[in-house]
Formats: structure tokens, sequence, C-alpha cells
């Protein structure tokens, strides 16, 4: 049974011969009373600051998981920022590999176009004066001029004038 302040200090008891002195028994009880009164106040302040403690608690943790949560993601974020950085630079250097073939490509085939257009410009320079003759005779056919005097005559158109 619990009991309150008021519950103690109403109490009545009976009144028998050779009894306990009433107004000892009253002062006890009141003393009993007073002291329970201020346990109780402290039982509601230790409920009250208990509560704001458990709040404070509840509080603190919630900012714990909150900060682990931020440093998970912080720590996904680098390791994805990491990855990207070397996705990055392998693409790079694929892109600076592929361009260097592709210069090295295109200086080779340059190379290979200007050789081939030397050595077709050195065979036209040998075939050039085999081919004199009878180029002189197609011209002096065409114009009409002996093919005997053509050679003396291209010659001298060849010439530029002095």
């Amino acid at each position: 049974m619990v009991f309150s302040r008021n519950d103690i200090i109403a109490k009545n008891f009976s009144k028998v011969q050779g009894g306990y002195d009433a107004e000892e028994v009253d002062s006890f009880l009141d003393a009993l009373a007073d002291d329970l009164t201020r346990r109780d106040l402290e039982i509601a302040e230790e409920r009250e600051k208990s509560a704001r403690m458990s709040a404070q608690l509840q509080q603190m943790q919630e900012q714990i998981r909150q900060e682990a949560s931020a440093r998970e993601q912080s720590t996904e974020a680098d390791a994805e920022a990491r990855e990207l950085i070397e996705q990055a630079r392998l693409q790079a250097k694929m892109v600076l590999d592929r361009a260097r073939e592709e210069a090295q490509t295109v200086v080779r085939e340059a190379k290979e176009q200007g050789e081939l257009i030397v050595t077709r410009k050195k065979q036209e320079a040998e075939s050039a004066p085999r081919l004199r003759p009878l180029a002189q005779r197609i011209y002096s056919s065409f114009i009409g001029i002996d093919p005997r005097f053509a050679s003396e005559n291209s010659e001298k158109a060849a010439r530029p004038e002095e």
C-alpha cells in the first residue's frame, strides 16, 4: 500500500488504556509525513532529471548516428571520387595513346606517299630523255614539219627568246 502525507496525518488511532502517548505518536507521524513529502519531491525531481538526461542521451545517440552516417557517406564519396579520377586518368591515357598511334600512322602514310611521289618523279625524269624523240616526231607530224628538221625547230621553240 502506498501512503501519502495526508493518509498519515488523517489516520486516527483508537484510544486504549495504557496505550501510547497520543501527542508523541502525532508528532512522530507528522515527522514521518514530512519526510515522505521530501522524498516524494526528491523522487519527482530525479525523475524529471532522468527524463531530461534520457532525452539528451537520445539526441546524442541520434547525433552520433548522423555523424557515423555522414562519415560513411564521406568515405563512400571519397572512394567514388578516387574511382572517377582513376577512370579519367585511364581514359586520358587511352585518348593520348590513340592520338599518338593516329599521328604515327599519318606521319608514316605521309612518308610513304612522299617516297612514292619521289619515286614516280625520278622514273618520269629518267624516262623523259627516251620519250623526247618520240614526242618531237608526234609534235612535228601534228604541225606538219618534216621530222628531219623538227629537232632544230623544237629546240628553238623550247628555248626562250634572248
